[in-house]
């Protein structure tokens, strides 16, 4: 049975600089709860935030350790950019949140990963054409 406090949506955003600013912002407008992780103790977000958290988005682990101290609980995470997405699936993952997943994470952030699953579709390749594509995968 979870115990923390629901009294509003809470988001979890990665990153606290130029890009996220707006997602913060609209955030907030809608009522939700705004939680700014970066590892930037000045980062423009931040003050802009329910809760600041200054730590590296790179290292989920800490992240999630951190996040499970609070008294709410965590019902979105997110990111404006991919360079989060395996961040965003461990703490989706550790939290039971629904979104982008490992499997998902690896795909927009892995050149031939993400080549190999848009094949099928005939989606257009600017990386490199044939089966090189597969052997980024195999030994990336």
């Amino acid at each position: 049975m979870n115990n923390k406090k629901q009294d509003t949506e809470t988001i979890v955003i990665l990153g606290g600089g130029l890009l996220q600013k707006n997602l913060v912002i609209a955030a907030n407008k809608k009522g939700w709860r705004t939680v700014v992780i970066d590892k930037n103790p000045k980062a423009l977000a931040g003050p802009l935030a329910t809760v600041f958290i200054n730590i590296s988005t790179s290292q989920p682990g800490p992240i999630i350790e951190k996040l499970k101290t609070q008294p709410f609980e965590i019902n979105y995470c997110g990111t404006v950019g991919t360079d989060m997405s395996s961040t965003i699936a461990a703490i989706n993952k550790a939290f039971a949140l629904e979104g982008l997943n490992r499997e998902q994470a690896l795909v927009t952030t892995h050149k031939g990963k993400c080549a190999i699953f848009c094949e099928p579709i005939k989606f257009p390749n600017p990386i490199m054409p044939g089966p090189t594509i597969k052997s980024l995968c195999v030994n990336g």
